[in-house]
């Protein structure tokens, strides 16, 4: 992900986040899918998820003898909104650093708070992207993937990086396998017929991680 500065509709410059995508050319199949995900979030209200400005493709080569020689494969670049920090950051840095936010063993009380109140912005953006006709499943959910606009006015939270989402566009549909990172995939991912409920199971992962929740501190407490 590469920084870069643009002016906006006020004439105000401001940073954007250009992402780079290289594609072999047998891989076309996958390279439509993500250029028509791209496309498909500009629908989607810029409220809930990062903002796409603008996405384009490049051959890439190289210049011998004054001969352009093509490569097997094709960049697509995406430009798009750039937001301050992930959930990663709050949980790996700003809760670990933080004394009024957690103590040596859990969260205090406004560290419960703010985790609370990130957690309801979470689930409302992924409800968005399940209510959309047909549904999107993000199939990727994780802190790293879950992002924070701090200039944003009302809402904080914002879902990102769809290289992986697919629409479900019927009952019974099936999908790819084994897709995702490791700790927060679904088990019925492994079968290839799945839901967005899918994507629920990602976002119990993310409540743990978020608040903390693990079954060997607390099973004394039972």
């Amino acid at each position: 992900m590469t920084k870069i500065s643009m002016k906006s509709e006020n004439s105000e410059e401001e940073l954007c986040a250009v992402k780079k995508i290289v594609f072999q050319i047998n891989k076309e199949n996958k390279l439509l899918e993500e250029n028509k995900i791209s496309s498909l979030i500009k629908e989607f209200d810029d409220n809930f998820v990062v903002q796409i400005y603008s996405a384009w493709l490049e051959n890439n080569f190289k210049i011998t003898n004054n001969e352009k020689i093509y490569n097997k494969s094709l960049t697509l670049y995406i430009r798009m909104q750039l937001c301050d920090k992930t959930l990663e950051d709050i949980i790996d840095k700003d809760f670990q650093n933080d004394s009024s936010l957690k103590n040596d063993e859990m969260l205090t009380p406004l560290g419960y708070y703010i985790a609370s109140q990130l957690f309801i912005e979470i689930l409302e953006a992924v409800n968005h992207l399940h209510e959309h006709k047909p549904p999107l499943i993000h199939r990727d959910l994780k802190p790293g993937n879950i992002l924070l606009n701090r200039k944003s006015k009302d809402r904080f939270v914002k879902i990102g990086d769809f290289g992986l989402a697919t629409l479900h566009e019927m009952i019974g549909q099936s999908h790819t396998g084994d897709v995702g990172t490791a700790k927060y995939i679904a088990p019925e991912v492994d079968t290839k017929e799945y839901t967005t409920k899918a994507d629920i199971y990602s976002l119990g992962a993310i409540l743990m991680e978020l608040f903390d929740i693990y079954e060997d501190r607390y099973k004394n407490l039972i």
